[in-house]
């Protein structure tokens, strides 16, 4: 006789309508990012649907708080940063968890490539404390590797890949009568015998009207952390269709189209709804493309500036967008209507890197989009790839003098530094370097050769630095945190840093200008001065005098 296929959690109805607990960790094995509130807009928008259905649902906010920046003091360049991150993050979750007084029926967790490890280690803790509730994943790494990641994680029931909001509610109703998981579209899950399974894609919200403003319990508490940033979300999606972006990939898991927008209207009415009640006039929307394309993309940035100057909000918002996104007239009437800071993908100075990449711009239509960012005296945030797998000597050299010269601006942040391309899975890129260059690792992490063997060498002797420059950055704390006792001492505190961290991001050009000198002999004062800058930050945080002016030695 066939013995029956056990259960697995989920598969048995729950006594009492299901709980749901949303846990937002950090996005990044970072102190940095683990003092900021998470503030994970996602959770926000998928609590408010199910409360919307009478589901409890929650959000758990796990962050550090000011009683344990000590310890971010003394760890801030040690080789053993996320462990320690790992651990008090894990301790935190379950406190929080356990805080609450009652069971929960189903976890939620939102995974990124940077935070995967840091998630997959704290279901495992959550699954053997309450070992009948229901680890859910979702995001967009998950929705890239669901597959995977149930494959070799037995603490991980399930994995709602895409946009959830189609699926969220299906999927509760299910668990709640104690089966039909197979007809919940969006799921991945494990068949009795311990099959994964992938189920149909959800279909996606057409018009973004019609989802529900994002759930507000947390919205004080993100305020009283960020000092009144909140994020905000107008669009889901991106024209653009790079080769190496995850977002693209997500939305061909998604079966979504490119680009989905809400009207002007809907979005100011909840930017004045934010502002009248919680005070909020400090925005920062999510888009990956803010504008769009063409035409029909600056026509609905210009609506919505027309209506926030309508409305007389005097707000301030930060954006995303693309470098052929960017025209004076309309970066012109965003900035009259509250626009202070853009993050711009810019990617690369060289027109075969950007015909890899699949951007659609040129090197031209990069510098222009800069410059013209600059000329507004707008601040931003360039991202910018200066390594990967196709990157020659040659391009280095031509690409370097155009960056540095950027980066001299104070104003222009560049992001990340130096840090290599990332390959995501089920991206055009990572199939293109599989076939043409050297890969190895899986889709928790893949490392690989540069083509040009000369290009790869530099790349090996000035990574090691670029690692500690980004430790740096990453693992020191926010000014927020700092304990100033005045507006006036945290606004110097921040001046300081910034001009700090300014410093570091010239200091990491010099660095690979001697080693593409032939003079990587003097690289050794780089580390020097590396080594005072991190001091000086430190005395910030412990408000202590700052000595030396820090300028970086000349290239």
């Amino acid at each position: 006789m066939t013995e029956p296929a056990k259960k697995q959690a989920g598969e048995r109805p729950f006594r009492n309508k299901p709980r749901v607990f949303f846990v937002a960790l950090p996005s990044n094995e970072s102190y940095a990012d683990a003092l900021v509130h998470p503030q994970h807009i996602g959770y926000r928008y998928l609590a408010a649907i199910l409360r919307k259905h009478g589901y409890e649902a929650r959000i758990l906010n796990v962050y550090l708080d000011e009683s344990e920046l000590q310890d971010v003091l003394f760890s801030m360049d040690s080789p053993y940063v996320e462990r320690h991150l790992s651990d008090i993050i894990v301790r935190k979750t379950i406190a929080a968890v356990h805080g609450l007084g009652v069971q929960p029926n189903i976890v939620g967790f939102s995974v990124t490539c940077r935070n995967a490890e840091l998630v997959q280690e704290v279901a495992g803790v959550i699954k053997s404390n309450y070992p009948d509730a229901v680890v859910l994943l979702g995001g967009v790494h998950a929705s890239l590797c669901a597959r995977e990641l149930l494959a070799e994680n037995p603490q991980i029931d399930h994995i709602l890949y895409g946009e959830a909001e189609h699926s969220i509610v299906p999927y509760v109703n299910a668990l709640a009568g104690g089966g039909g998981l197979g007809d919940v579209a969006g799921l991945g899950r494990r068949a009795p015998d311990g099959a994964v399974v992938i189920n149909p894609a959800a279909a996606v919200e057409a018009d973004l009207d019609n989802l529900p403003f994002p759930a507000e319990d947390d919205l004080q508490e993100i305020s009283d952390r960020n000092n009144a940033k909140i994020r905000i979300s107008s669009s889901r999606g991106c024209s653009g269709g790079c080769s190496f972006c995850s977002i693209s990939a997500f939305n061909r898991v998604s079966c979504a189209s490119s680009l989905r927008v809400r009207s002007a209207c809907n979005i100011v009415d909840e930017i004045e709804h934010l502002r009248d009640v919680y005070g909020i006039n400090q925005f920062v929307f999510v888009d990956p493309e803010f504008i769009g394309s063409g035409r029909r993309g600056r026509d609905r940035a210009l609506g919505l500036a027309d209506e926030l100057r309508r409305r007389e909000l005097d707000i301030r918002f930060k954006i995303d967008c693309r470098a052929d996104s960017v025209e004076l007239e309309t970066m012109s009437v965003l900035k009259e209507a509250g626009l202070y800071s853009v993050e711009i993908g810019v990617e690369s100075f060289d027109d075969e890197i950007l015909g890899i990449l699949n951007k659609k711009v040129s090197k031209q239509q990069n510098i222009s989009a800069l410059s013209c960012l600059c000329r507004l005296g707008l601040d931003v945030t360039m991202d910018y790839i200066f390594y990967t797998p196709w990157t020659t000597l040659e391009m280095m050299k031509r690409d370097l003098p155009i960056l540095k010269d950027f980066c001299g601006n104070p104003r222009i942040r560049l992001f990340p530094v130096f840090r290599p391309l990332q390959l995501v899975p089920q991206t055009g890129v990572l199939d293109r370097a599989y076939a043409e260059c050297g890969v190895w690792g899986d889709y928790r992490g893949y490392e690989y050769r540069l083509r040009d063997p000369r290009a790869h060498n530099l790349f090996r002797r000035h990574m090691p630095f670029c690692r500690r420059v980004q430790s740096l950055i990453l693992n020191s704390p926010r000014i927020r945190v700092t304990g100033a006792s005045s507006s006036t001492e945290e606004a110097s505190n921040v001046r300081e840093y910034n001009r700090i961290g300014w410093l570091v991001k010239m200091l990491t050009i010099v660095h690979i200008e001697r080693l593409l000198s032939g003079d990587g002999g003097k690289t050794a004062q780089c580390e020097k001065q590396l080594h005072s800058l991190r001091a000086s930050m430190i005395s910030i945080y412990s408000k202590h005098d700052l000595s030396g002016d820090g300028r970086p030695v000349a290239g």
